[in-house]
């Protein structure tokens, strides 16, 4: 019955995040995500942030291989600070907790080794294993993100430790057992400090040799900065450790009592982890700054907002390709940054295509924005301010009447194709599938964007013969299109873009965003929240009878 209750219960969880889950489940399959060739992340990319074996003492001495990109020579990209660090006090004080073994503790144990064993990524089999076998495991990225199970661990030892230490009855001798276990910790602490502080000489060599190796770029002043780092909170760590070790003995034998030990304790954990948080968020802690509007706004954003209407072009920025900011003024970039961006576009910023003048004049790249002169050809300058904005004249509109298709026997034949410029994007399209369509020259035709907005565009089209409107905006299966109010098939045009064929004539198309997955999931996480609802009044009821029952007996 309670495994039931707990199946139930993880099921209205998870209908209550409907409206967010099923929406995820199927972008994902279409993002970086879900849409490499194994159906997930690239093993390569989602293992960079692997913790390596050479990392592993910084569970207990954060600077261990060194602290900070100046003199870290671990193996993270660049969250170079101890991933994997709870400190010596609460390795210490957790080792009491396992003299007296249970399922929650074996549970907790477990979890700990597991979580360190899958941080390792590509320096351990285990993640692999996983990564090819395990259902949506290949979708996440950053193994050592999993430590914050290991984390969780440490400190319900800590606290079981702890208790083990202070839970001694009153009429018994405190408990042998714990008394040496903590004796044998502060004799190994005290000759972890003479060693560091008095033999250090002894390993200095060893240790800036390992820095060399796993760095070689790292100078001799940057890696005897870590050496002494190293040693530093080798020293700090042993002594607090020691007077951990000391207040557990002395509450053990009720030589000081467990409020008060409690309170020093406490006082000595944050001592040795409040310097440590404190170097990791120094860096990004900064004056408080107010969230104005406009902020971001300069000339460039200025002469683009007024250059043309929204959605009519499209900039990029050189400098800033992956910055967000002229997006945040309505003004289109082909740039921008998002963990998980969709499969399609990354394809093309893998092969530079946003460098190539074809898929500029394709993509409606109308605006070149560089912090200094550049060169290209046909190209010229129409801004000079805190930016140069260089002006594309053969940028093809927003919107597109085309009069000819083709199609390619692949996906990458199309994007090879576009960039070599064999056909003149204007006239032509490319497309994975024959709709077979017969279309008429659609010369003098137009289309004229009459909305443009974030999950629905309007345009006007007029057409001597049938033709497909090319929309260069993103495709993904949740657009629908209509035709003069009438459901109209959308075709996925030249790889990435929208396509819709319209017959001759005026015509008013738009384009919808609508997820089925959305819906569905507002239905489900409503239908949810309703089950939560219900089953909170039956149980308030049911103990509500429950007790008052007793009084009517009482009273007949």
């Amino acid at each position: 019955a309670r495994a039931a209750g707990v199946v139930v219960a993880m099921g209205l969880a998870f209908g209550l995040a409907g409206f967010y889950n099923l929406p995820l489940r199927d972008y994902s399959r279409l993002s970086i995500r879900g849409g490499g060739a194994d159906g997930g992340v690239g093993m390569d990319y989602a293992t960079m942030w692997s913790l390596s074996g050479r990392e592993l003492p910084s569970v207990v001495i954060p600077g261990a291989v060194g602290f900070g990109g100046a003199t870290y020579w671990g193996t993270m990209p660049f969250t170079d600070y101890p991933n994997a660090y709870v400190g010596m006090i609460t390795v210490v004080l957790a080792l009491p907790a396992f003299l007296t073994f249970g399922r929650a503790r074996a549970f907790a144990l477990a979890l700990a080794a597991m979580a360190m064993a899958i941080s390792f990524g590509k320096h351990f089999p285990l993640y692999g294993f996983l990564y090819q076998h395990l259902p949506l495991f290949n979708k996440f990225r950053i193994p050592v993100m999993i430590l914050v199970l290991f984390q969780v661990a440490a400190a319900l030892g800590l606290a079981w430790g702890w208790s083990a230490v202070l839970d001694q009855p009153a009429a018994k001798k405190p408990d042998r057992r714990v008394a040496r276990l903590l004796l044998g910790a502060g004799v190994a602490l005290l000759a972890l400090v003479v060693v560091g502080g008095l033999g250090q000489n002894a390993w200095r060599s060893g240790y800036l040799a390992a820095v060399h190796a796993a760095r070689p770029d790292l100078t001799p002043p940057m890696a005897e900065a870590a050496f002494r780092g190293f040693i530093g909170d080798l020293v700090r760590v042993g002594l607090l450790g020691l007077g951990a070790v000391a207040v557990a003995y002395l509450a053990l034998t009720r030589r000081l009592g467990a409020g008060l030990a409690s309170l020093i304790a406490l006082v000595l954990l944050l001592g040795e982890l409040w310097p440590v948080s404190g170097q990791v968020m120094a860096p990004v802690i900064t004056e408080h700054v107010p969230q104005i509007l406009d902020q971001g706004r300069n000339d460039v954003v200025e002469f683009l907002e007024k250059v043309a209407p929204v959605g009519t072009f499209r900039v990029l920025p050189i400098d800033e390709f992956q910055s967000n900011r002229f997006a945040g003024f309505g003004v289109a970039s082909i740039g921008g940054y998002h963990a998980a961006k969709p499969r399609l576009f990354q394809d093309l910023v893998d092969v530079h295509a946003f460098e190539n003048p074809y898929w500029m004049r394709l993509l409606n790249i109308r605006y070149v924005v560089t912090p200094q002169p550049l060169e290209i050809p046909q190209f010229h300058s129409v801004f000079s301010g805190s930016s140069i904005v260089l002006e594309n004249p053969a940028a093809l509109p927003r919107a597109t009447l085309v009069s000819e298709y083709r199609v390619a026997p692949s996906a990458r034949a199309i994007i090879d194709s576009i960039g070599m410029g064999r056909y003149d994007p204007a006239q032509m399209t490319w497309l994975e599938q024959d709709p077979h369509l017969a279309l008429g020259p659609a010369g003098g035709g137009r289309a004229t964007i009459a909305r443009y907005r974030l999950n629905d565009v309007a345009i006007d089209v007029e057409t001597p013969a049938p033709a497909l409107l090319r929309l260069a905006d993103l495709w993904y299966p949740d657009w629908v299109a209509t035709v003069d109010g009438k459901p109209a098939p959308i075709l996925r045009a030249d790889y990435l873009l929208r396509a819709v064929p319209v017959p001759a004539g005026r015509h008013h198309v738009e384009f919808r965003f609508e997820s089925k997955a959305v819906r569905a999931g507002l239905a489900l996480s409503l239908a949810s929240l309703a089950a939560v609802l219900a089953l909170l009044a039956a149980g308030f009821l049911v103990s509500r009878r429950a007790r008052s029952r007793p009084g009517a007996l009482e009273a007949a």
